[in-house]
Order: C-alpha cells, then sequence, then structure tokens
C-alpha cells in the first residue's frame, strides 16, 4: 500500500515537472505566489492549482483557430489577457468562447439561405427567411458596439433576431391587426434596426391599448 502511495506521489510530481518546464520561470513563480496566497497551508489545492495554470497557459500557447484570420484571432487572446492579467485558466476558456463565437457570427448569408443554420442550441430558427440585408445590419451593429467581444456579439445578434421574427408574426387578439401594424411602423422609425427595442415598445403599446381600452 506504501510503495503504491510512493509511486502516485512520484508520478505527480514529475507530471507537474514536466509541465512547469514549458511556462517561463517568472510566470511559473506568479503562479505559485497566487495559489500560496489563496490558500496558505494547504498544499494539495496549491498543487492542483498551479497545475491547472501551467496546463492552461500551454494550451493558450498552442491555441490553433483555423479560418479565423491570425489578426483576428491575436485580437481575441490580446483582449482576454488584458480582462484576466495572469489567471490563464480564465484566459484559456474565455478565448475559447470568443473563438467560437466569431466562428457562429462568420457563417455566410450564403450558406444561411441554403441551409437553415442553427445559430445556437436555445435557437432554432429560419434565417433563411430574414432578408439578407437585415442580417447584416444586426450583425454590424453589435459589431460596432462590442467591437473584439464576438460572445456578446452573438447573444445581442440572436436577442435581436429573434425580436425580429416575433415582430413579423406578432398578434394580439384585443388589439384591431391596423392598430398593431401602426405601432410597428412607429417603432421602427423611432428605433431603426433596433428590434429588440421595437418588441419592447410594442409589448408597452400594446398593454397600454389594451388597458385604454378595457
Amino acid at each position: 500500500m506504501r510503495k503504491c502511495l510512493l509511486i502516485t506521489i512520484l508520478t505527480i510530481i514529475l507530471s507537474y515537472q514536466g509541465q512547469a518546464q514549458t511556462i517561463p520561470p517568472h510566470i511559473l513563480e506568479h503562479i505559485k505566489k497566487s495559489a500560496a496566497k489563496a490558500h496558505p497551508n494547504d498544499y494539495a489545492v496549491q498543487e492542483h492549482l498551479i497545475n491547472m495554470q501551467v496546463i492552461a497557459h500551454k494550451q493558450i500557447q498552442n491555441i490553433s483557430a483555423p479560418n479565423i484570420p491570425t489578426e483576428k484571432l491575436n485580437s481575441i487572446i490580446s483582449s482576454v489577457e488584458s480582462q484576466y492579467p495572469k489567471d490563464f485558466v480564465s484566459q484559456n476558456y474565455f478565448i475559447e468562447q470568443q473563438i467560437a463565437a466569431f466562428r457562429r457570427l462568420s457563417i455566410t448569408e450564403e450558406s444561411i439561405i441554403q441551409s437553415r443554420i442553427e445559430i445556437t442550441e436555445d435557437v432554432e430558427m429560419g434565417l433563411d427567411d430574414i432578408p439578407i440585408d437585415v442580417i447584416d445590419r444586426i450583425k454590424k451593429r453589435h459589431a460596432i458596439r462590442y467591437e473584439g467581444n464576438f460572445t456578446m456579439q452573438e447573444i445581442m445578434f440572436t436577442n435581436d433576431v429573434n425580436a425580429y421574427l416575433e415582430l413579423r408574426n406578432y398578434k394580439n387578439d384585443g388589439v384591431p391587426r391596423n392598430v398593431i401594424e401602426q405601432i410597428k411602423r412607429e417603432q421602427a422609425i423611432n428605433h431603426r434596426d433596433n428590434y429588440i427595442m421595437q418588441k419592447i415598445m410594442l409589448d408597452n403599446d400594446v398593454r397600454s391599448y389594451l388597458e385604454l381600452n378595457e
């Protein structure tokens, strides 16, 4: 039993040393100090955290993102590094999230038309029923507002597309169709290309109409 335990400990030590050799000494020293500060006297937890950070650092150094322009990938990495300095576990996670979001946002309009692509797990929508210029304007609006943050761009793109589809199919049995269409036209002018806000204001106006006509 003792022999098995010693072998296990030796394996862990050798594995840790092998990982540590791939990281610059000053970065490794910072990781060690951070782990010791967060969990003083708990050496098992310190070791676990150090290993996680070292492995994450190695993964970041070896990131490969086919079909993503090098300058865009470097921009993603730099942005995430500035948000989570020397926290390589967080960096690695959010870089992967940003890359995945960028890829989904980079779906071409042609492929959307051809295959009714599912943008996210939560939204399976007929994007081929939405005009290309609408999709393009939605993408551009959020690309400007959330420059470099592709995760947020994807979230807002999906929300806007949902709102667009809800607006197009909107009905309320208590409100005449011509009244709904008039509200939609006014909100489209007031909040051009912002379908989330258009939907919110439409809901508010319909609610007020119903209260006034009780």
